[in-house]
Protein backbone atom coordinates (compact mmCIF):
# COMPACT_ATOMS: atom_id res chain seq x y z
CA UNK A 1 0.00 0.00 0.00
CA UNK A 2 1.12 3.52 -0.80
CA UNK A 3 0.71 6.44 1.60
CA UNK A 4 -0.44 9.50 -0.35
CA UNK A 5 -1.16 12.97 0.98
CA UNK A 6 -3.15 14.24 -2.02
CA UNK A 7 -3.85 13.87 -5.73
CA UNK A 8 -4.89 16.96 -7.67
CA UNK A 9 -4.94 18.64 -11.08
CA UNK A 10 -2.95 21.85 -11.45
CA UNK A 11 -0.17 23.43 -13.50
CA UNK A 12 3.46 22.50 -13.11
CA UNK A 13 4.72 25.82 -11.81
CA UNK A 14 8.48 25.25 -11.69
CA UNK A 15 11.43 24.17 -13.79
CA UNK A 16 11.64 23.30 -17.48
CA UNK A 17 8.02 22.07 -17.66
CA UNK A 18 6.52 25.19 -16.06
CA UNK A 19 3.07 25.95 -17.42
CA UNK A 20 2.20 22.36 -18.33
CA UNK A 21 -1.13 21.03 -17.02
CA UNK A 22 -0.35 18.18 -14.67
CA UNK A 23 -1.77 15.69 -12.23
CA UNK A 24 0.19 15.83 -8.98
CA UNK A 25 0.53 12.81 -6.72
CA UNK A 26 1.99 14.00 -3.43
CA UNK A 27 3.37 11.16 -1.33
CA UNK A 28 3.39 11.38 2.44
CA UNK A 29 6.64 11.04 4.36
CA UNK A 30 10.16 12.40 4.01
CA UNK A 31 13.57 11.31 5.23
CA UNK A 32 14.72 14.85 6.06
CA UNK A 33 12.04 15.70 8.63
CA UNK A 34 8.66 14.54 9.86
CA UNK A 35 6.60 17.42 8.47
CA UNK A 36 5.38 18.29 11.96
CA UNK A 37 5.93 21.84 13.23
CA UNK A 38 7.30 20.62 16.54
CA UNK A 39 10.10 18.75 14.77
CA UNK A 40 11.54 21.62 12.76
CA UNK A 41 14.57 21.98 15.03
CA UNK A 42 15.35 18.26 14.99
CA UNK A 43 14.90 17.33 11.33
CA UNK A 44 17.84 15.73 9.54
CA UNK A 45 17.67 18.33 6.76
CA UNK A 46 18.12 22.07 7.08
CA UNK A 47 14.97 22.38 4.96
CA UNK A 48 12.99 21.46 8.09
CA UNK A 49 13.37 25.08 9.16
CA UNK A 50 11.54 26.47 6.12
CA UNK A 51 9.69 23.73 4.23
CA UNK A 52 6.05 24.73 3.62
CA UNK A 53 4.80 21.46 2.09
CA UNK A 54 2.10 19.47 3.89
CA UNK A 55 3.13 15.79 3.69
CA UNK A 56 2.92 14.56 7.28
CA UNK A 57 -0.27 12.51 6.92
CA UNK A 58 -1.92 10.62 4.10
CA UNK A 59 -4.35 7.97 2.93
CA UNK A 60 -3.38 4.43 1.92
CA UNK A 61 -3.90 3.32 -1.68
CA UNK A 62 -3.38 0.07 -3.49
CA UNK A 63 -1.41 0.93 -6.67
CA UNK A 64 -4.37 -0.04 -8.89
CA UNK A 65 -6.72 2.23 -6.95
CA UNK A 66 -4.28 5.12 -7.16
CA UNK A 67 -3.94 4.67 -10.93
CA UNK A 68 -7.73 4.79 -11.20
CA UNK A 69 -7.87 8.05 -9.24
CA UNK A 70 -5.15 9.62 -11.39
CA UNK A 71 -6.76 8.61 -14.68
CA UNK A 72 -10.23 9.71 -13.62
CA UNK A 73 -8.88 13.09 -12.58
CA UNK A 74 -6.91 13.38 -15.82
CA UNK A 75 -10.01 12.56 -17.87
CA UNK A 76 -12.13 15.07 -15.96
CA UNK A 77 -9.43 17.71 -16.53
CA UNK A 78 -9.24 17.06 -20.26
CA UNK A 79 -5.74 15.58 -20.46
CA UNK A 80 -5.05 13.90 -23.80
CA UNK A 81 -1.96 12.29 -22.26
CA UNK A 82 -1.63 12.69 -18.49
CA UNK A 83 1.53 14.40 -17.28
CA UNK A 84 1.85 12.95 -13.78
CA UNK A 85 4.18 14.61 -11.28
CA UNK A 86 5.26 12.34 -8.43
CA UNK A 87 6.33 14.48 -5.53
CA UNK A 88 6.31 14.65 -1.74
CA UNK A 89 7.69 14.63 0.89
CA UNK A 90 10.21 12.28 -0.64
CA UNK A 91 8.51 10.00 -3.18
CA UNK A 92 11.44 7.61 -3.61
CA UNK A 93 10.84 6.28 -0.11
CA UNK A 94 7.85 4.52 -1.67
CA UNK A 95 8.42 4.46 -5.43
CA UNK A 96 11.54 2.31 -5.15
CA UNK A 97 9.50 -0.42 -3.42
CA UNK A 98 7.61 -3.15 -5.33
CA UNK A 99 4.24 -1.45 -4.87
CA UNK A 100 5.74 1.86 -6.03
CA UNK A 101 7.22 0.23 -9.11
CA UNK A 102 3.85 -1.39 -9.81
CA UNK A 103 2.29 2.07 -9.76
CA UNK A 104 4.86 3.39 -12.24
CA UNK A 105 4.40 0.44 -14.58
CA UNK A 106 0.62 0.79 -14.53
CA UNK A 107 0.72 4.52 -15.20
CA UNK A 108 3.12 4.02 -18.10
CA UNK A 109 0.93 1.30 -19.57
CA UNK A 110 -2.01 3.69 -19.30
CA UNK A 111 -0.11 6.20 -21.46
CA UNK A 112 0.95 8.66 -18.75
CA UNK A 113 4.15 10.69 -18.88
CA UNK A 114 5.90 10.47 -15.51
CA UNK A 115 7.90 13.17 -13.75
CA UNK A 116 9.64 12.74 -10.40
CA UNK A 117 10.56 15.48 -7.92
CA UNK A 118 13.12 14.27 -5.37
CA UNK A 119 15.65 15.59 -2.88
CA UNK A 120 18.10 13.13 -4.43
CA UNK A 121 19.07 11.31 -1.26
CA UNK A 122 17.59 7.96 -2.32
CA UNK A 123 18.69 5.98 -5.37
CA UNK A 124 16.31 5.72 -8.30
CA UNK A 125 16.92 1.99 -8.69
CA UNK A 126 14.50 0.27 -11.07
CA UNK A 127 12.30 3.37 -11.17
CA UNK A 128 14.86 5.13 -13.37
CA UNK A 129 13.80 3.28 -16.52
CA UNK A 130 10.13 4.19 -15.98
CA UNK A 131 10.51 7.95 -15.57
CA UNK A 132 10.40 10.53 -18.34
CA UNK A 133 11.54 13.52 -16.28
CA UNK A 134 13.60 13.71 -13.08
CA UNK A 135 13.97 16.88 -11.02
CA UNK A 136 16.47 16.92 -8.16
CA UNK A 137 16.27 19.68 -5.56
CA UNK A 138 19.17 18.99 -3.17
CA UNK A 139 18.84 19.91 0.49
CA UNK A 140 21.65 20.26 3.00
CA UNK A 141 21.94 17.86 5.91
CA UNK A 142 22.00 19.45 9.33
CA UNK A 143 25.56 19.82 10.61
CA UNK A 144 27.18 18.44 7.45
CA UNK A 145 28.92 20.10 4.53
CA UNK A 146 28.82 19.38 0.82
CA UNK A 147 26.64 17.35 -1.50
CA UNK A 148 28.13 13.91 -0.98
CA UNK A 149 24.78 12.63 0.31
CA UNK A 150 23.07 13.24 -3.05
CA UNK A 151 22.65 9.87 -4.78
CA UNK A 152 20.66 10.99 -7.84
CA UNK A 153 23.36 12.81 -9.78
CA UNK A 154 21.80 12.92 -13.22
CA UNK A 155 18.40 13.86 -14.52
CA UNK A 156 16.39 16.49 -16.38
CA UNK A 157 16.29 19.47 -13.99
CA UNK A 158 18.53 20.52 -11.13
CA UNK A 159 16.68 23.05 -8.99
CA UNK A 160 18.56 24.57 -6.04
CA UNK A 161 16.80 26.77 -3.48
CA UNK A 162 18.60 30.07 -2.79
CA UNK A 163 20.11 31.07 -0.41
CA UNK A 164 22.02 27.82 -0.12
CA UNK A 165 24.82 26.56 2.15
CA UNK A 166 26.67 24.74 -0.66
CA UNK A 167 30.07 25.52 -2.16
CA UNK A 168 29.99 26.65 -5.78
CA UNK A 169 32.40 23.90 -6.83
CA UNK A 170 30.05 21.25 -5.40
CA UNK A 171 27.04 22.70 -7.23
CA UNK A 172 28.93 22.86 -10.51
CA UNK A 173 30.08 19.26 -10.14
CA UNK A 174 26.51 18.09 -9.49
CA UNK A 175 25.20 20.20 -12.38
CA UNK A 176 27.18 18.17 -14.92
CA UNK A 177 24.54 15.44 -14.88
CA UNK A 178 21.49 17.64 -15.62
CA UNK A 179 20.03 19.20 -18.74
CA UNK A 180 18.36 22.24 -17.13
CA UNK A 181 19.80 24.23 -14.23
CA UNK A 182 17.71 26.48 -11.98
CA UNK A 183 18.02 28.72 -8.96
CA UNK A 184 14.75 29.02 -7.05
CA UNK A 185 14.23 31.79 -4.47
CA UNK A 186 13.28 30.55 -1.01
CA UNK A 187 9.60 31.09 -0.19
CA UNK A 188 9.24 32.38 3.36
CA UNK A 189 5.55 33.14 2.94
CA UNK A 190 6.12 35.79 0.26
CA UNK A 191 6.33 33.46 -2.80
CA UNK A 192 10.07 34.11 -2.85
CA UNK A 193 10.05 37.89 -3.31
CA UNK A 194 12.60 38.66 -0.58
CA UNK A 195 15.03 36.02 -1.86
CA UNK A 196 14.52 36.86 -5.55
CA UNK A 197 17.29 39.48 -5.96
CA UNK A 198 19.87 37.10 -4.52
CA UNK A 199 18.57 34.26 -6.68
CA UNK A 200 18.83 36.42 -9.80
CA UNK A 201 22.41 37.34 -8.95
CA UNK A 202 23.32 33.70 -8.29
CA UNK A 203 21.74 32.56 -11.56
CA UNK A 204 23.55 35.29 -13.50
CA UNK A 205 26.87 34.30 -11.93
CA UNK A 206 26.44 30.59 -12.63
CA UNK A 207 24.82 30.98 -16.04
CA UNK A 208 21.69 29.19 -14.82
CA UNK A 209 18.03 30.25 -14.94
CA UNK A 210 15.68 31.40 -12.19
CA UNK A 211 12.69 29.15 -11.49
CA UNK A 212 9.71 30.95 -9.98
CA UNK A 213 6.83 29.15 -8.25
CA UNK A 214 4.35 30.49 -10.78
CA UNK A 215 1.52 28.24 -9.56
CA UNK A 216 1.58 30.05 -6.22
CA UNK A 217 1.62 33.42 -7.92
CA UNK A 218 -1.65 32.67 -9.71
CA UNK A 219 -3.27 31.07 -6.68
CA UNK A 220 -2.98 27.37 -7.59
CA UNK A 221 -1.92 24.54 -5.29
Amino acid sequence: MLLVREVFATLQGEGSRAGQPAIFVRFAGCNLWSGLAGDRESGAGECALWCDTDFAKGSRYHPDDLVKVVLELASASGHARPFVVLTGGEPLLQLARPDGLALLWSLRLAGAELALETNGTRALGEAKALLDHVTVSPKALRGKQGLGHIMVREGTDLKVVHPWPFEERDLLALAQGFGHLFVQPLDTGDTGRAALPGAINAAAHLGWRVSLQSHKMVGLA
